[in-house]
C-alpha cells in the first residue's frame, strides 16, 4: 500500500511540476516518493503480475511509461538552465556558417556535440520544445535499454524493476523534459558500450563508449574496464583506436575551418568554474572568489584526490580481483558513500553561506557550525551503514562486478567535477539501476538523487522562498 501511495504522489507530483511550477520543494518531495517506490516497488502484486508479460509489451511499457512522464514535462516551459538555449543556438550558428571554437563563437563541448546541435537543428529547427522533445524520446530509449539489459543478464522481473524506474525518475523527468538537456544521447552510446562489455563484445564496446565520449568525456573512464582482460597488446591497441575514432572524425571538420579550435577548447575546459560540488565548498568556506586562481587550484586538487581514487581501486582491483572481488566491491563502495559524505557537506555549508543564512551569528560561522553538525550526524549515519546494511550482502556475479566497477568508476569522477549539475546524475544512474544487489541499489539511489535543478527558483511554489 505504501508503494502505491508514493507511486500516485509521484505522478501528482510530476504533473504538478509540468502543468503549475517546477519548484526546488516539488522537486525534493518528488525524490522521496520514488525512492519509496525504488524500494518496494518488486514486492507488489501489479509489478509481480506485470513481470509475466511478453519481452515485447514489457517493452512496450516501459517505452510508453518513459515517454509519458518526459512529454507531460513538455507543458512546462520555464527554463531552468540556459544549456539548452545555447545547444539550439550553436546549432543554427554552426548550419548558418559561423567559425567554432573562437570568441565570437564559443563551445565548451567536443565537436561532436556541436555536429548533433547542427544535425537536430536542421530536423526541427530552432525550437525549444521540438528539441526538448528530441532528448525526451533518446531518453526513453535509455529506460528500454536498461530494461533489455537487466533481462538479458540477470531476469525479465529485474529488467522490468530497472527499466521502469528509470522511466519515472524525477531526474529525467526534469533534466530532459524539462531543460532538455543532450545528456541522453551520451547515455544511449555509453549504456550501449556497457551491454556490448557484457556480452564479450570489446571491439563493439570500444566503439560506442568513443562515440559517447566524442559527445562528453565521461564515458572515458569505462574504457580500462574494456581492456583489462583482453591479453593481447595489439588488440588493446586497436580497442584504445576505436574508442578514440569518434572523436578524431569529429575534429577533422573543426579544425579544417579553424586550426586553434582545439588549443581554444582546451584552454576553455581549464577555465570550469566551481559550482555545488566539494570545491565550491572549500571556496566558499575560504571566501575566494569562485573565478579565482585560488578556487581553480582547488577544483584541480579535488579532481587529483579523486582521479588517484579511481587508480587506486583500479590496481586493487588487478591485486584482489582473484582472491577476493566481493570484498573489493564492497570496501570501494564504502569509499564512494563516504565521497557523498563529504560532497553533501560541503554543498550544506557553501549554501548557507552563499544564502547569507543568519541565526545570530555571521553567515560564514553558522555555516561552519552547520557543517560540524552535519558531520557529526551523517558519520553516525555512515557508519550504520558500512557496519550494520552492507555486511548483510550476498556476494557478486562476474556481471554485478563490471556494473559494479562501471559504476563506481563514474561515481569517482562525478565526485572529482568542480560543477555538480542534475543531469550529471544520469550518467550514474542507469549503472546503479542495474546493480541487482538490493542492499546496494537502495543505498546508493538514496545517496545519488539529492541535486535540484535551477537556480533562484522558489523551494515553496508561488512564495518567492
Amino acid at each position: 500500500m505504501v508503494t502505491y501511495i508514493a507511486l500516485a504522489a509521484l505522478l501528482a507530483l510530476t504533473a504538478t511540476m509540468a502543468l503549475w511550477e517546477y519548484s526546488a520543494g516539488i522537486y525534493y518531495v518528488t525524490v522521496v516518493a520514488w525512492l519509496v517506490v525504488a524500494a518496494g516497488l518488486a514486492t507488489t502484486p501489479l509489478f509481480r503480475r506485470m513481470s509475466k508479460l511478453d519481452g515485447l509489451r514489457l517493452t512496450t511499457i516501459v517505452l510508453l511509461a518513459a515517454l509519458a512522464i518526459r512529454f507531460l514535462m513538455l507543458f512546462q516551459d520555464a527554463i531552468l538552465t540556459n544549456d539548452i538555449v545555447a545547444f539550439v543556438t550553436r546549432g543554427q550558428r554552426y548550419l548558418d556558417g559561423g567559425i567554432p571554437y573562437t570568441e565570437d563563437f564559443q563551445v565548451n563541448k567536443p565537436p561532436a556535440y556541436l555536429l548533433l546541435a547542427a544535425g537536430m537543428g536542421a530536423t526541427v529547427g530552432p525550437s525549444l520544445v521540438g528539441t526538448r522533445a528530441v532528448m525526451c524520446i533518446v531518453d526513453a530509449v535509455v529506460a528500454v535499454l536498461i530494461f533489455w539489459m537487466g533481462e538479458e543478464r540477470f531476469s525479465r522481473s529485474f529488467g522490468l524493476l530497472a527499466g521502469l524506474l528509470y522511466a519515472i525518475n524525477p531526474i529525467s523527468a526534469v533534466s530532459i523534459g524539462i531543460s532538455g538537456h543532450y545528456d541522453p544521447w551520451v547515455v544511449a552510446f555509453t549504456m550501449g558500450g556497457v551491454w556490448m562489455m557484457l556480452r564479450g563484445w570489446r571491439g563493439w564496446a570500444s566503439l560506442l563508449l568513443g562515440m559517447g565520449f566524442a559527445l562528453k568525456l565521461y564515458p572515458i573512464v569505462l574504457l580500462p574496464w574494456v581492456l583489462l582482460d583482453e591479453r593481447s597488446w595489439p588488440k588493446r591497441l586497436l580497442y584504445v583506436g576505436v574508442f578514440t575514432l569518434p572523436m578524431v572524425v569529429s575534429w577533422i571538420p573543426m579544425l579544417a575551418q579553424n586550426p586553434d579550435a582545439l588549443s581554444f577548447y582546451l584552454d576553455y575546459q581549464d577555465s570550469w568554474i566551481p559550482k555545488k560540488g566539494i570545491a565550491h565548498g572549500i571556496a566558499v568556506m575560504a571566501g575566494w572568489d569562485l573565478d579565482s586562481a585560488a578556487a581553480g587550484n582547488a577544483a584541480r586538487a579535488v579532481e587529483y584526490v579523486f582521479y588517484g581514487l579511481l587508480a587506486a581501486m583500479f590496481i586493487d582491483w588487478l591485486r584482489r580481483r582473484q582472491l577476493a572481488p566481493g570484498e573489493h566491491l564492497l570496501d570501494w563502495f564504502r569509499v564512494v558513500t563516504g565521497g557523498f559524505y563529504v560532497l553533501y557537506g560541503f554543498i550544506l555549508i557553501a549554501g548557507v553561506i552563499e544564502y547569507e543564512i543568519d541565526l545570530g551569528l555571521d553567515p560564514r560561522t553558522f555555516g561552519i557550525v552547520l557543517g560540524v553538525i552535519y558531520f557529526i550526524l551523517a558519520g553516525i549515519g555512515l557508519w550504520w551503514l558500512w557496519t550494520r546494511w552492507l555486511p548483510g550482502e550476498v556476494g557478486f556475479s562476474e556481471a554485478d562486478q563490471f556494473i559494479m566497477l562501471a559504476a563506481m568508476s563514474v561515481n569517482l569522477l562525478l565526485l572529482s567535477s568542480a560543477q555538480y549539475n542534475v543531469w550529471y546524475l544520469l550518467w550514474l544512474l542507469p549503472l546503479v539501476l542495474l546493480v541487482r544487489s538490493r542492499r546496494i541499489r537502495d543505498a546508493w539511489n538514496g545517496l545519488l538523487v539529492w541535486n535540484a535543478e535551477g537556480s533562484g527558483f522558489s523551494i515553496i511554489p508561488g512564495s518567492g522562498l
